[in-house]
């Protein structure tokens, strides 16, 4: 499906193919619907075999609809892909950049801090699934973030659900990093003591751009084994926060926002959960002035 899906070139194509995604999931639903109370209405058949017929084409347009919905946000996933590129491709050209947000992680936590949860009714049999609800918290930085500007990350276009992916060599990801903290409005810091992100860090502080970061320490949450752990992630990044004189508080295991205002302690800091979105535009927007566009130049 991915594959189908990066051949479509422009946002624009994007967009038709999502309107046109939801026309027919509308439209299976309907028929499902119809042809579901139809067939609950003959009287031809026993009440086993009616039961049954109800059940299997009621269930069929619904995962069908499933499927459509999940392809939609893939559609939208190859949107923000392309509006990302088309940001880097403007501050390589040196002209005027909309404001966006830079976010800056080990490539680890891809899809390694999340919770599913699921919805069941209880039965004679002991329970029956009705639907899972799946919080990942880079999507929930995401959608918390993207009414003040794309949010981009270097990337694989159609890697993960999320930031907008911006493809670019091993050779040049520094110099690329570099462009877009300083263009960047905003930049959002999930740090690590990985080689990359430390080096991310130093260029942070080294070039000024600390006082536009908002930094993470993630909520301990995985699903499945990872070789991210959050918790010792955070341990090993304060000592390297320490040995530049800055100050970062111990791990909350629930996650935390902060921001550094000058000082080599945190101005600011905020208790946040998995399901973050709310708490990170409340942050932002407390913040104010405080994260302002930059110059490409800068």
């Amino acid at each position: 499906m991915k594959a189908v899906l990066s051949r479509i070139q422009t946002r624009r194509g994007v967009v038709r193919w999502r309107i046109l995604i939801a026309i027919v999931c509308i439209a299976v639903l309907f028929a499902g619907a119809l042809a579901s109370a139809m067939f609950a209405g003959r009287s031809d058949f026993g009440w086993l075999t009616t039961l049954a017929g109800f059940l299997v084409i009621l269930l069929a347009s619904l995962l069908i609809a499933e499927w459509l919905y999940s392809t939609d946000g893939w559609l939208a996933q190859h949107d923000r892909d392309i509006q990302a590129a088309d940001v880097f491709e403007e501050i390589s050209a040196g002209g005027e950049v909309q404001p966006f947000i830079l976010y800056l992680r080990p490539f680890a936590s891809t899809d390694a801090i999340s919770r599913t949860a699921v919805r069941t009714v209880k039965t004679t049999t002991g329970g029956l699934i009705i639907s899972t609800d799946r919080l990942e918290f880079e999507a929930e930085i995401e959608r918390s973030l993207r009414r003040f500007g794309p949010v981009v990350a270097l990337g694989a276009p159609l890697e993960h659900r999320g930031a907008g992916r911006i493809k670019v060599s091993d050779e040049d990801w520094q110099d690329s990093i570099g462009q877009l903290m300083a263009a960047a409005s905003l930049i959002v810091l999930l740090p690590s003591p990985r080689e990359g992100t430390l080096w991310e860090v130093d260029q942070l502080i080294d070039r000024g751009h600390l006082g536009k970061t908002l930094i993470i320490d993630p909520p301990n949450a995985a699903e499945h084994a990872t070789d991210y752990d959050p918790a010792a992630e955070w341990s090993a990044i304060r000592e390297a926060f320490a040995a530049r004189g800055y100050t970062l508080p111990e791990d909350d295991t629930r996650g935390q926002l902060m921001r550094f205002d000058g000082g080599t302690t945190p101005a600011s800091r905020l208790p946040i959960r998995l399901d973050a979105g709310r708490a990170i535009r409340s942050f932002v927007k407390r913040a104010g002035t405080a994260f302002r566009p930059a110059s490409v130049g800068s």
